[in-house]
């Protein structure tokens, strides 16, 4: 596991984003993400890249920065919320398929936490 500072590409080359195939963008920060996504586009155009969204109007630019796939966890909440209250029956089909285990197959990847100056505690 490396701690280092995912926005720099030093990192990201570090853990061997040239050679991956996939990574996940999940800084708590948009703009990190952002930059992130830039970086590892731009050193691996062949890298499937899935990126967290805090903000709604963040995703148009992760995806015009070269992330594949936008995830914004406060706003499926929010969706899951509403199913939950409107449809229970709906809601509770959809907890069971899936609350099965998911298999990511990430056992020979490299992870990099952010450690932003800020965050160091």
């Amino acid at each position: 596991m490396l701690v280092r500072d995912a926005t720099l590409e030093e990192t990201l080359r570090e853990a061997g984003v040239e050679h991956a195939r996939r990574l996940a963008a999940c800084l708590p920060n948009d703009a990190d993400n952002v930059y992130v996504v830039l970086t590892a586009r731009d050193l691996g155009p062949n890298l499937h890249i899935v990126a967290r969204a805090a903000e709604e109007q963040a995703e148009v630019k992760l995806i015009r920065a070269g992330a594949n796939r936008v995830v914004a966890p406060t706003i499926i909440g929010g969706h899951r919320m509403a199913v939950a209250l409107t449809k229970p029956a709906v809601s509770d089909f959809i907890d069971s398929i899936t609350a099965n285990k998911l298999e990511l197959g990430l056992s020979n990847s490299k992870s990099i936490p952010s450690r932003r100056s800020w965050d160091v505690s």
